[in-house]
């Protein structure tokens, strides 16, 4: 999900609520795109939690990760083998 702003539905609302996007229609349609296959999911502050990280964050956990398993010589992912095919949506 990609956090797209506070307070953007009309409800009147005394806590600030943080709204957040699909990925794959903030791909297909842009943040806020106008579909009916763009979801906004809002969220009060207490409903966040810890789950919620910065890109930041998000590149120095990728980062921690890479160095264990390379510390730790754990096998690489082998590229997958046969027959894909590309399913075009448009």
């Amino acid at each position: 999900m990609v956090y797209v702003g506070k307070n953007l539905f009309d409800k009147p609302t005394d806590e600030e609520v943080y709204c957040f996007q699909d990925a794959v229609s903030v791909v297909r349609f842009g943040i806020l795109g106008e579909s009916e296959d763009v979801y906004i999911q809002p969220f009060k502050k207490n409903d966040l939690g810890s789950s919620i990280i910065t890109l930041e964050r998000a590149v120095i956990i990728m980062q921690e990760t890479n160095e264990r398993y390379i510390k730790e010589g754990k096998p690489k992912l082998t590229k997958a083998k046969g027959k894909w095919k590309t399913i075009h949506t448009s």
